[in-house]
């Protein structure tokens, strides 16, 4: 957060502004045409009315979205990798990006986008290595990658990268279990998922 309010916005943090700004039903219209739908718009709208509207309040929710991307990361890459310290590792690295830093200083919605689409991947993760309660885990996967693309819908790129770790995962069952296992992973992960990608 330092120096988070020093400079005045910019002309794409000045728009998310003007479209905060509108009332909820004006911004799903406006945003209708755009590359960036209006969950973004919509959040920072109930968020300028608790915290104002100053450079500081509304970059902060990028800054708030940055740090949870990172303690994401870090759970993500421990998970991977099995190793707290490949974790810590990985949360370092993602801490001191340039480009996460740039965008958790912006009035934009990218670091938004980093946060609903690492969390989704951590869910998903969470899902494919739990026997019990992977059904809430998947849920939470298409739920926060549904929120993702209704963010910027260039967040819709990252479900062929899930589809390619359930069909991997879903691959390693039918060696184990035969085509019934495969065919159970792929069916708990693809239902929550289509609902919620419909919602876009």
């Amino acid at each position: 957060v330092w120096a988070l309010g020093a400079q005045s916005l910019w002309f794409d943090e000045g728009w998310s502004w003007q479209l905060a700004r509108l009332w909820l039903a004006e911004m799903a219209a406006v945003t209708s045409g755009d590359r960036s739908p209006a969950l973004y718009y919509g959040l920072l709208h109930g968020w300028m009315t608790l915290a104002g509207d100053s450079e500081f309040a509304l970059r902060a929710p990028s800054a708030l979205a940055d740090t949870l991307t990172t303690a994401a990361v870090i759970a993500l890459s421990a998970q991977l990798a099995r190793s707290r310290r490949a974790g810590l590792f990985a949360g370092g690295l993602y801490a001191v990006c340039g480009f996460a830093l740039w965008y958790a200083g912006e009035a934009r919605m990218y670091a938004l986008v980093a946060m609903f689409a690492t969390l989704s991947s951590l869910a998903l993760l969470r899902a494919l290595s739990r026997p019990t309660g992977a059904g809430r885990c998947y849920a939470a996967s298409a739920v926060l990658l549904a929120a993702a693309i209704h963010c910027h819908y260039y967040a819709v790129f990252l479900l062929p990268a899930h589809v390619a770790v359930v069909a991997g995962v879903a691959l390693r069952a039918r060696a184990a279990q035969g085509w019934p296992g495969a065919w159970r992973i792929a069916r708990a992960w693809f239902r929550p998922t289509a609902l919620a990608t419909l919602t876009v």
